[in-house]
């Protein structure tokens, strides 16, 4: 595959309520076919939310805390523990059939794929001027500083590699959720170490570009397919259900919208 470009569908969704954050790239993935080329989503929630694994215990979030916060809570139906989300951070998706992984040089291998994605994080960060590298169970940090979070999981017969960039987020609350270790003193984010007047779509940018260097990824701009749609609401239904069953309650109904 060296030298040859990968054609990946790109789907820039901007900002997303906290429910699509979630059932658009289920949705991606469970509508893949065996012979689709690759999908990249690129989001951020447009409010605060958590997610649990599908293997995890409620015990492991604070129901009184979310409930107080206003945070829903969404099951994911992939494995993993609590992952907290807000405005202050880009998210990225690649997601790849399964069969396709090794022909794409995308490996389903933890370690590899982990080394994949953070070769492409750590790229962006460069291209900003950030000294970013990978650290233990899969951060990315930058002077010690925890800037984001990569992740690889399978949903069916999709391969997703998952990667968050922490431009803003609320130290507070995801201290609380994933027990990321507090930040007392500046620089506290991402945000701080870029150049003034970098911010969201600049990142944005850097990203699509080190994915295409690094991995050889043509991006093509695109627009969910109608398969993608119909799942799409089957999830965000699924999801909803979902929250309002979790223990204790913890989310607002209100708050449960696409």
């Amino acid at each position: 595959m060296k030298g040859t470009k990968i054609h990946a569908r790109l789907l820039d969704l901007g900002d997303v309520s906290p429910l699509r954050s979630q059932s658009t790239w289920y949705a991606v993935a469970t509508a893949m076919g065996a012979e689709d080329d690759p999908v990249v989503l690129l989001l951020r929630p447009s409010s605060a939310l958590v997610t649990l694994g599908d293997d995890s215990s409620e015990d492991l979030i604070d129901g009184t805390y979310c409930q107080q916060q206003g945070l829903p809570i969404f099951r994911r139906p992939t494995v993993g523990g609590a992952s907290f989300l807000d405005p202050g951070q880009l998210c990225c998706y690649i997601l790849v059939p399964k069969g396709r992984a090794d022909e794409l040089g995308l490996s389903t291998d933890r370690t590899s794929g982990f080394e994949n994605l953070a070769r492409v994080t750590i790229s962006a960060c460069q291209a900003l001027g950030v000294e970013a590298s990978m650290a233990p169970e899969g951060r990315i940090e930058a002077g010690g500083l925890g800037i984001g979070t990569i992740e690889l999981t399978t949903l069916g017969e999709t391969v997703c590699l998952g990667a968050r960039l922490w431009l803003d987020v609320d130290r507070e609350r995801l201290a609380q959720i994933e027990g990321e270790p507090p930040v007392a003193e500046s620089p506290t984010n991402l945000v701080q170490l870029l150049s003034p007047g970098t911010g969201f779509p600049e990142v944005a940018e850097a990203l699509m570009s080190a994915l295409e260097a690094e991995l050889g990824f043509e991006l093509i701009p695109s627009m969910p397919a109608p398969p993608e749609l119909d799942a799409l609401l089957e999830w965000d239904d699924r999801l909803a259900v979902g929250a309002r069953q979790l223990a204790g309650r913890t989310t607002d109904p209100q708050r449960i919208s696409a």
